[in-house]
């Protein structure tokens, strides 16, 4: 539940706009935020996935597997926000290409390992009417976020090719 919670929380901060504000230092705050929300939905989507529909015993931690998903945003979450907060320091623009370049990967292989993970548990099922659930949510699943895989993909490595793409997804 409180992965799922995370991924509609994380979906929301990233689709929406940030407050405005007077302050300069908080409006680059919200865009960092926003940013980093952008790169830990894929990452919480995945170990919901993981987690669904089993969970874990109570009491027991998650798989070392699960824990391990979120370690690309460790990594990139501070210079999503020192690139915000620091948008003219040198560092944050050596750094600037490259962070979204990894973003942009993680992103992708994560939204992409969701749609695996998904497909290979609606498939590994004996239930045939909870097969069928299983496989409707995969194909939800790849028809909401197959089109935000390509766009994000497709901007990040052929980016004037897929501008009309993005307005229409």
């Amino acid at each position: 539940g409180k992965c799922f919670q995370i991924c509609c929380l994380c979906f929301a901060a990233s689709l929406g706009s940030p407050p405005g504000t007077g302050s300069v230092f908080l409006s680059r705050l919200a865009f960092g935020v926003q940013d980093v929300a952008g790169l830990l939905l894929p990452l919480y989507l995945l170990r919901f996935v993981l987690l669904f529909p089993e969970g874990t015993p109570h009491g027991e931690e998650p798989r070392p597997a699960v824990r391990r998903v979120l370690w690309p945003a460790v990594v990139l979450a501070p210079l999503h926000l020192f690139g915000a907060l620091f948008p003219a320091h040198p560092v944050a623009v050596a750094l600037h290409d490259p962070v979204l370049l990894a973003t942009a990967l993680v992103f992708g292989l994560a939204l992409a390992s969701v749609l695996v993970v998904f497909l290979r548990k609606s498939r590994g099922t004996r239930d045939w009417a909870y097969g069928s659930r299983m496989r409707l949510a995969a194909w939800g699943l790849i028809l909401g976020f197959g089109p935000l895989l390509l766009t994000t993909l497709g901007n990040q490595f052929a980016p004037d090719s897929f501008r009309g793409f993005e307005r229409l997804t």
